[in-house]
């Protein structure tokens, strides 16, 4: 019996039942969102942050493709650093820039 999906079914949104590795350009779109929002971040700085890779941006633009793991490590690092910075944004002002910044 065949268990994989349907063609098409790759395309739709990603379920809890299904996980599908993000494209890198969807990747890229999402990190440059997230450097846009925070533009004292550097390049680097967020490549050591969330993946622990200073040229990681300049890797995946040079068409290294990313793994799940490193994608969920990407969007995981984004999201706790959006919080961080709303709270110390809403606290005094300042933002994150680093994870040595946030100790």
């Amino acid at each position: 019996m065949d268990t994989d999906p349907p063609p098409e079914a790759l395309d739709a949104p990603i379920h809890p039942e299904r996980l599908r590795v993000p494209t890198r350009e969807e990747v890229l779109e999402h990190i440059d969102a997230f450097l846009n929002r925070h533009p004292k971040m550097t390049p680097t700085r967020f490549g050591l942050d969330a993946g622990g890779e200073g040229n990681l941006i300049k890797s995946l633009r040079e068409g290294r493709q990313p793994t799940l793991g490193m994608a969920n490590r990407i969007a995981d690092f984004m999201a706790a650093y959006d919080l961080r910075a709303a709270a110390a944004s809403a606290n005094n002002g300042a933002e994150i820039i680093g994870e040595a910044d946030a100790a």
